[in-house]
């Protein structure tokens, strides 16, 4: 358990992802990684990477063959608490 939580506060770390992930569950519905992107003003390489993290933490999902995100349950309870 220590470690997926210690895992979840690395991927999170930054500002940039933090950023990224307040504002896919800010969002009414799916996000599209562009809109984010433009929204958050960062490259491609940055959100590449910070949606990498914050998917393999398990925070959020893709939707299959789109570039759409939303908030997995775990992400919705860490963002409550």
């Amino acid at each position: 358990m220590t470690s997926s939580v210690a895992k979840i506060l690395l991927k999170v770390g930054n500002d940039k992802t933090l950023s990224l992930f307040k504002t896919i569950v800010a969002a009414e519905q799916n996000t599209d990684s562009r809109a984010l992107r433009e929204k958050l003003k960062l490259t491609r390489k940055q959100s590449s990477a910070s949606i990498s993290g914050l998917v393999e933490a398990g925070l959020v999902k893709k939707k299959i063959n789109t570039r759409q995100y939303f908030v997995t349950t775990l992400g919705v309870t860490l963002h409550l608490k």
